[in-house]
Parts: C-alpha cells; sequence; structure tokens
C-alpha cells in the first residue's frame, strides 16, 4: 500500500517517511496496557515500529528534515496517548476523547505535510514541494463524496412501478 505522503519522495528519506506514517497511522491508536495490580493507574503504551527506527537510525543518522518530520510524528503521538490514558480514566467521555483524537491526527497530519513542503521548498525540490502541496490539498480539500444511487429511481428507469 503507497501513501500519498510519501510517494515520489527521495529513496532515502521514504524508509523514514514510512516509519513515520506506519507511526502515524497505526502508532497513533495506542493502547493502555492493563494494570498490574489491582488499582493501580494503567500505563499507555504507544504501539509503533520501534525496531525498524532504531535500526534505520543505526544505518545512518538521520537529516535535520527528518528529525524535524520525526518531531512532528512523535508529538502527536504523544497527544493521543494522553488522549488515549484520559479517556481510561474517565470511559464516560470517550466518544468526545475519541473526535479530540481524530482532530489531532488530522492536526499532526496537516503540520506533516506543510513541513514536508517547507523542506522541499527550501531544497529547491519542485517535484517533491509539488506532491506535498497536492497531498495537503487532499488533506484540507477531499474530494465530495459521490451521491448514493436512489434505488426507487434505479426501478423507476427500468419501468417498474415506484412506491409499492
Amino acid at each position: 500500500m503507497t501513501f500519498g505522503i510519501h510517494a515520489g519522495v527521495r529513496p532515502s528519506l521514504r524508509g523514514v517517511l514510512v516509519i513515520i506514517m506506519v507511526g502515524t497511522a497505526i502508532g497513533c491508536v495506542a493502547s493502555v496496557s492493563p494494570a498490574a495490580e489491582p488499582g493501580s493507574p494503567a500505563t499507555p503504551v504507544v504501539v509503533a515500529d520501534q525496531a525498524s527506527a532504531a535500526a534505520l537510525t543505526a544505518s545512518r543518522p538521520l537529516t535535520a528534515d527528518e528529525q524535524a518530520l520525526q518531531a512532528i510524528v512523535t508529538e502527536g503521538q504523544a497527544r493521543v496517548a494522553a488522549l488515549l490514558a484520559r479517556g481510561q480514566a474517565d470511559p464516560s467521555r470517550m466518544d468526545e476523547i475519541q473526535r479530540e483524537i481524530g482532530r489531532v491526527k488530522a492536526d499532526t497530519n496537516v503540520r506533516f505535510l506543510q513541513a514536508k513542503a517547507d523542506f522541499a521548498r527550501a531544497r529547491a525540490d519542485e517535484a517533491e514541494l509539488q506532491e506535498a502541496q497536492q497531498a495537503l490539498e487532499m488533506v484540507l480539500n477531499p474530494p465530495a463524496p459521490a451521491p448514493a444511487a436512489d434505488a426507487r429511481a434505479g426501478d423507476a428507469a427500468k419501468g417498474r412501478e415506484v412506491g409499492k
């Protein structure tokens, strides 16, 4: 599966972005581990592919751009984990908290794409800049969903009686 955010990115940066996007798409959905003892507070655990991230950073140092993008995602993950901890503390507010988590994820995605576009602009990388701007446009102004076909209209078009 190709995420639009990293399509067309230099191969050296693509690996980092894949890990970051996996962290955003999957890792932002944090789970809370069960309490060790009854009555003890639960500890939020953010699920992400930490081994892959560590292996990548061990193979070569991250560029300043990659570090900045990673910081945006890490901050978003921390905000989601904090919200989930609040939801565990007060399950009656979980619907509200899940809406806020959606807003945090959207905000993180927008900030990520804006930073990516800024870095591409600074490097004069027109292809990556255009790709980041297109992805940002899709996030900020998604296409309207196609209207659902009315079953009765289809029946009328086929000469069937409508309303019975």
